[in-house]
């Protein structure tokens, strides 16, 4: 027996049957997952499917089950019907990694993940590898598909709009609070000012341009009122003029204007709460 087209389609089917089997660990959309190892001969050697091992990827229960049995791994081809991840928690290595690392020369996978965070980076990890990647017959992908809509469902917008940039009391994947990385985009900034102004409870200072940001911040800027916190504006003039400083103070901001060029621009609040309730002063830049 050998891997022919046939046999091929036979391995790719049998995975499916395996992800059928899977575990979720909670009540969210979890994909159904499943592997299988096959020799150079088209030999079956291990299947897995996700949570065979408790709240573990289907590959990782593979590679697993294949140390226990003493399986040689070099030169075989694994069918798995979701993309392997190639982002994890901390101190877990995604599934791409062990799979690359395992010495598995081929690899036939399903669909890929719908999560934009791996969407395609799995695949060209495992390339960069020297690791070959095929994929399922069409027929068999959109069977995965339809298997699995419910998760596929739960990152569709994701893949027309922009993912939100990471907070500014970020966290990881496991719920930790972590260092918090700053946005470089407008749109970026102008979240993560957002989540600082609402996540907060103090004054708030910003030394800004020409107000540009003033549409989208403005309902922050209305919280602050309501709130009767101090709100303090250091615009930096262009040559366009600074209209827009009269509706800052509509909202209830104190605003003062220079025309010195080439002024930071950022965001400070006093009393922001990350999840560990830690009292701290946020900057973040506002505007360029």
């Amino acid at each position: 027996m050998t891997l022919t087209g046939a046999r091929i389609h036979e391995l790719c089917a049998r995975a499916i049957a395996e992800a059928l089997k899977s575990v979720r660990e909670d009540e969210r959309a979890h994909p159904l997952v499943g592997a299988v190892l096959a020799d150079e001969d088209g030999q079956v050697l291990v299947t897995s499917y996700r949570g065979e091992t408790p709240k573990r990827h289907a590959e990782f229960c593979l590679l697993e089950k294949a140390e226990q049995l003493g399986v040689n791994l070099v030169g075989c081809t694994l069918f798995v019907t979701l993309e392997p991840c190639i982002k994890r928690g901390r101190e877990k290595v995604p599934c791409a990694v062990r799979v690359a690392r395992a010495g598995i020369k081929n690899v036939y996978i399903g669909t890929l993940d719908p999560d934009p965070r791996i969407t395609g980076r799995g695949e060209m990890y495992l390339t960069y590898e020297g690791v070959t990647v095929g994929h399922f017959p069409p027929q068999l992908a959109d069977e995965l598909r339809s298997a699995n809509k419910a998760f596929f469902d739960r990152f569709r917008a994701a893949h027309f709009w922009d993912a939100p940039p990471s907070s500014l009391y970020g966290s990881d994947e496991e719920g930790l609070t972590s260092r918090p990385h700053a946005a470089r985009t407008r749109e970026g900034i102008l979240y993560q000012t957002l989540d600082l102004m609402t996540g907060s409870s103090g004054p708030i200072w910003i030394s800004a341009g020409d107000l540009s940001w003033l549409r989208e911040v403005q309902v922050a800027l209305i919280g602050a009122a309501l709130e009767k916190r101090e709100v303090r504006i250091l615009q930096h003039l262009s040559p366009h003029g600074g209209e827009p400083a009269l509706m800052v103070t509509h909202l209830g901001a104190s605003v003062v204007q220079r025309k010195e060029p080439g002024q930071p621009r950022f965001t400070i609040v006093e009393e922001a709460w990350g999840k560990r309730g830690v009292k701290s002063f946020i900057v973040t830049n506002l505007s360029r």
